[in-house]
């Protein structure tokens, strides 16, 4: 874990609740998280598991319940309303799954723009700034082109250097490969990847696409509002007892208890068929383990066995 003298976003104890008695849900529930420079991190979880909350949380668009997040030496959860357009601005990059690129202006015009919303900032200043990242990024031939005019992959790229033109220590990217090809957002990810080691930011990235996980540092699973470092903890490999398919236990959501055994399944659907006729299976008896050999291949380890 990093240190709290060099990260460049801490998150203590955060805590949102969203409605009140009976019917309050704690959408996070105590996450607390470093980043320090020349990190990047990606948050992944199941649909509804908080991620979104968590990430407006630390860009300073959502106030949390209780807890802390300092950005670059910054309180932004405690920082009076009329100060985080400036915190935002400053301190924090934002790149968005949809670019959210302005169809009106250029796409050197976009990347100024954001110059336009520091205190003193303006628009026609910041643009031979603006150019000059473009450049870096490989458009220099796009520069004014309007969105309309530009692949996935280069609308992305522009929404990045949107995101760097306030020099921000963080970055925070909310899918930014969900709108792109294979190729286009692999593309995108290394560019992320070296500027984040090249000038010494912090990333955070949340992401549903596996492709891009070799890149990060840590990998945090985001589920019922906690967080946990799927790169720190080994995997719990396991067979699904009907079709055959490996699946992390550990991350594991459909799963049954039979004889004080716990059976865990790839899909509802052999789940289903399990609870249909349990004996039809072999090795129904100790479900949801792996062969011995498997783990003498180097391939994953069986539910419980010892490394």
């Amino acid at each position: 874990m990093t240190s709290t003298a060099d990260a460049l976003l801490e998150a203590r104890d955060l805590v949102k609740v969203y409605g009140e008695g009976h019917a309050a849900t704690r959408a996070v529930d105590g996450i607390s998280v470093r980043i320090a420079p020349g990190e990047l991190v990606l948050v992944t979880g199941p649909s509804g598991s908080g991620k979104t909350t968590l990430l407006s949380m630390l860009g300073a668009l959502l106030r949390p319940t209780s807890g802390e997040v300092i950005v670059g030496g910054v309180d932004a959860a405690g920082a009076p309303a009329g100060e985080l357009p400036r915190i935002r601005a400053q301190k924090i990059g934002f790149i968005f799954q949809a670019f959210n690129l302005l169809e009106a202006l250029s796409a050197v015009e976009n990347v100024a723009f954001a110059a336009s919303l520091v205190p003193g900032g303006s628009l026609r200043a910041a643009l031979p700034e603006a150019a000059e990242l473009l450049e870096r990024l490989g458009l220099g031939h796009r520069l004014l082109h309007r969105p309309r005019a530009l692949s996935g992959g280069e609308k992305q790229r522009v929404a990045i250097a949107r995101a760097l033109i306030n020099d921000p220590p963080l970055i925070l990217a909310d899918e930014p490969t969900g709108n792109l090809d294979s190729h286009s957002g692999q593309e995108v990810m290394m560019v992320l990847h070296d500027i984040v080691r090249d000038e010494g930011r912090a990333a955070l990235i949340v992401t549903h696409d596996p492709r891009i996980e070799e890149i990060a540092d840590r990998i945090l699973w985001l589920e019922d509002g906690r967080l946990r470092d799927r790169k720190a903890e080994r995997h719990d490999w396991v067979r699904d007892p009907v079709c055959g398919m490996r699946v992390d236990a550990w991350t594991a959501t459909i799963t049954m208890d039979v004889d004080d055994a716990r059976v865990v399944f790839c899909s509802s659907r052999c789940r289903e068929r399990f609870e249909m006729e349990p004996g039809a299976y072999p090795g129904s008896a100790a479900p949801g383990s792996l062969d011995p050999s498997d783990a003498d291949e180097g391939r994953p380890r069986a539910e419980g066995a010892s490394s």
